[in-house]
């Protein structure tokens, strides 16, 4: 195993940033203009997307942009994030008041503590709930059913905070529950992996890439075609037909095209490199084989090395998972 004099600086730092693209910033308008014009029964928004396709780093992210610029204004608390985990409505309730700054979040009955998120949140002027998980509420999951749609009513009735529900595309049900959690929920947006089913999605694709590069403490000559894909003033880019985009159409196999994995693939390039060395299709490959070689939903579908293959062999590969067309 090799061991650079790294510290955790570098992956540390590569972790913290954020590529910022269309798919990405058109959800943060949307919970921004909720929360900007939250009002009577229009109280959130559902967000659906497969795990790992950005939904929890879009919350955090916009949680962190707005909440640095409102902590200058005033005192409170602009927005929480909390997940259901599965441990019962009380571990909701101390997750949520711990966030809120409670001193004692384990104090008091249930039915103290959810008392005490209301009256925090109106107090503290809660903006936005952010709610991960949210499908765990739904019938045949974690918590009971019943208590877990009253209890979004109550929260969307009793606060005018906006809520935004996460979760995977069966989230989408919970505005179908009764016409009162449609009339709260009316609008629902899903957040799709990267692909390179036609030009657009491909560029889409790219500049998220890019945008994680510009951040990368390391040469990454493995991304050539991105630089060959630059206009002639390098400040725009287009996919181009006489560019060859065969390690962009690897590395999307190698991703899926979900956003955790493209960050947490490049994360551990850097983890397994000195700052001279350079991130090549070689590197990629012995990381990737070190890192997902136990990986169960690639397995499930016939485990490859992307980096190993010939071009048309990844392109078929891409195909089966519906990310090349």
């Amino acid at each position: 195993m090799k061991i650079c004099n790294n510290g955790l600086s570098d992956g540390y730092k590569f972790k913290q940033h954020y590529s910022y693209v269309d798919k990405f910033d058109s959800i943060m308008t949307a919970i921004a203009d909720n929360i900007r014009y939250r009002f009577g029964e229009d109280c959130g928004i559902i967000v659906a997307g497969e795990s790992g396709t950005g939904k929890t780093a879009l919350s955090k992210r916009f949680l962190q942009d707005n909440c640095e610029k409102d902590s200058k204004e005033k005192d409170g608390v602009f927005g929480i994030y909390v997940e259901i985990c599965g441990s019962g409505f009380e571990a909701l309730y101390e997750d949520m008041l711990e966030q809120l700054h409670c001193k004692n979040p384990k104090l008091g009955s249930v039915a103290s503590k959810k008392r005490r998120v209301i009256e925090l949140i109106n107090a503290l002027d809660v903006k936005v709930v952010f709610i991960d998980e949210a499908q765990e509420g739904l019938p045949g999951a974690v918590l009971p059913s019943s208590g877990y749609i009253k209890l979004l009513k109550e929260f969307t009735n009793k606060t005018n905070a906006s809520w935004i529900l996460l979760g995977p595309e069966k989230v989408k049900s919970i505005a179908d529950i009764d016409e009162q959690m449609s009339e709260r929920f009316t609008r629902i947006l899903t957040l799709k992996a990267f692909d390179c089913r036609g030009n657009e999605n491909t560029e889409e694709l790219m500049e998220f890439i890019i945008g994680l590069l510009v951040k990368l403490p390391r040469k990454v000559p493995f991304f050539q075609c991105l630089l060959d894909s630059m206009n002639e003033t390098g400040s725009d880019f287009e996919y181009k037909d006489d560019v060859d985009y065969e390690n962009l159409f690897r590395f999307l196999l190698a991703t899926k095209g979900r956003a955790r994995r493209i960050a947490r693939l490049l994360s551990d390039c850097i983890d397994d490199t000195c700052s001279h060395e350079k991130i090549t299709a070689s590197v990629l490959a012995k990381t990737y084989e070190k890192k997902y070689r136990n990986d169960i939903e690639s397995i499930n579908h016939g485990w490859v090395n992307p980096f190993k293959l010939p071009k048309s062999k990844v392109i078929e590969h891409l195909k089966i998972w519906g990310l090349y067309a």
